[in-house]
């Protein structure tokens, strides 16, 4: 299904509608992950007595704060969904700001309700991920003469005027990239005339994620029912750096190769060689496998 997608927005420029729905999606996101739990905080702390609410249509009733928080939310969405619509959008720091505000509040959801039962399904998944990133990036331009992956994560092709020209006069027509598909978490480039920004998927965030929230959660687990042991490594502390070192590598790749990377090559093998290096020190390899008996 997500080979299909890619290959759909790699042959049609579908970038208004998927804008629409990831904005959809992120204010929902937004307003469920920090603007609603900040509401409550600020009735708590603040209220005096109880700040009411009202029934609507189709939802119920809702809370005063509630209907706020989600108001905002829906404001700041389509704010953003306006600002993409122009051309140089990544270059405004609203809508980068913004961007990556939404990637992290999609990531804390997502994060926050799938969980994996074992490393054999984080196995499973993060090797088929490995596989997909791999192949839509280094192999499709055998196929379609450019790589997919690159062509539909950064908008389309790169300046098509002389390099020269642009460095002189930027504003070219020619000389601008595209912007970029919302699904990612961005920060522009500094003195760069072709513009553009540093991207990084939000996939490259929450598949490795999964991972690490599986080891916290063992490690929870251990602390909690008395197995843990001082002398033995924890696997969370070690996952954050090993996803960090693949993350380092990956943007080494980037500047040696000169080409955008899957961030994926990188942050599969580190962090599931940390993953078992850990259970293998521990000697709890086959038990973390198959499924350790983990809080939820």
């Amino acid at each position: 299904m997500s080979s299909a997608t890619l290959l759909l927005l790699f042959f049609f420029d579908l970038y208004t509608l998927v804008t629409v729905l990831y904005a959809l999606g992120c204010a929902q996101s937004l307003g469920h992950v920090f603007l609603v739990p900040c509401g409550k905080w600020a009735e708590r702390e603040w209220g005096r007595g109880d700040w009411g609410g009202a029934p609507l249509p189709l939802l119920g009733y809702a809370r005063s704060t509630e209907i706020a928080a989600y108001a905002l939310s829906v404001s700041l969405a389509v704010a953003w969904f306006v600002v993409s619509l122009g051309e140089g959008a990544q270059d405004v720091t609203f809508y980068w700001v913004m961007q990556d505000v939404f990637g992290l509040s999609l990531c804390v959801l997502f994060l926050s309700t799938v969980r994996l039962p074992s490393l054999r399904v984080a196995c499973y998944l993060l090797l088929a991920a490995f596989l997909y990133d791999i192949f839509f990036v280094f192999l499709t331009p055998l196929i379609f003469e450019k790589s997919v992956m690159i062509h539909v994560a950064t908008g389309g092709d790169g300046p098509t005027t002389d390099p020269q020209v642009c460095e002189k006069y930027p504003s070219t027509d020619g000389c601008r990239v595209p912007n970029p598909l919302p699904m990612l978490f961005s920060i522009p480039r500094i003195n760069d005339y072709r513009g553009g920004s540093s991207l990084l998927g939000l996939g490259d965030i929450v598949l490795p994620g999964l991972l690490m929230s599986l080891a916290r959660r063992i490690d929870l687990s251990d602390t909690i029912k008395g197995r843990k042991d001082r002398s033995k490594p924890p696997y969370f502390p070690v996952l954050c750096c090993c996803y960090a070192l693949g993350l380092m590598m990956a943007n080494v790749g980037v500047i040696v190769m000169e080409q955008g990377q899957p961030a994926l090559m990188y942050l599969v093998p580190m962090t599931l060689g940390g993953f078992f290096w850990v259970a293998r020190r521990r000697g709890e390899v086959r038990e973390v496998f198959l499924g350790k008996d983990v809080i939820w």
